[in-house]
């Protein structure tokens, strides 16, 4: 589960500027959800990874497939959500429904080779749809995927927060990170 909600963790939370919260299995307190992004400062930038929302560990410990239930609790708590295609069937699809008219939180569903798909709210309840591509890696030259969503998402959320919202130049960043990342070559975060 999440961690313990301390002074501690109240106090450097209220100081980060960005706040990723990832979780590995879905957190059913959405109570600690909302006590844990109202603890940021107003100019911080909130970010969910919703992966951990799409799994339920079976007491024989595999994993099923669930739906994120819990997502018209929390995602309005957000600024973004970042998912990848891969962790539910028809992502964007699924994340289009869980915004129509009713939140000011930007979606971005990655796509491998494709780059990121947008989809920011609108105040009409209307949504806009933008793809951000990136340069496609070629299977023979990919060294390392372990954690390159992990690489787009923290990528993305710092470009975020030093470009005042920028959110193309953000997912373009993050794109950046998680092709050198897949290439061997990550070095660092422009």
């Amino acid at each position: 589960g999440p961690p313990k909600f301390t002074k501690r963790l109240r106090k450097l939370i209220k100081r980060a500027d960005i706040l990723v919260v990832a979780p590995l299995v879905p957190w059913k307190s959405i109570d600690y959800i909302i006590e844990l992004v109202r603890a940021t400062s107003d100019d911080a930038v909130s970010v969910l990874c919703p992966q951990g929302y799409f799994r339920d560990i079976q007491p024989d410990g595999s994993i099923q497939p669930r739906t994120f239930s819990e997502h018209s609790s929390i995602l309005s708590l957000f600024d973004l959500i970042i998912l990848s295609r891969e962790d539910t069937p028809n992502a964007v699809k699924a994340a289009s429904s869980w915004i129509q008219g009713s939140s000011e939180t930007d979606i971005i569903v990655t796509e491998a080779e494709k780059g990121a798909k947008i989809i920011l709210p609108r105040a009409n309840g209307t949504q806009e749809y933008r793809q951000v591509g990136t340069t496609a890696i070629a299977p023979e030259d990919v060294r390392d995927s372990v954690g390159c969503g992990d690489f787009f998402a923290m990528a993305t959320a710092i470009a975020y927060w030093g470009n005042g919202g920028n959110i193309d130049a953000a997912v373009a960043e993050g794109n950046r990170a998680a092709g050198e990342k897949l290439a061997g070559s990550f070095a660092a975060i422009a």
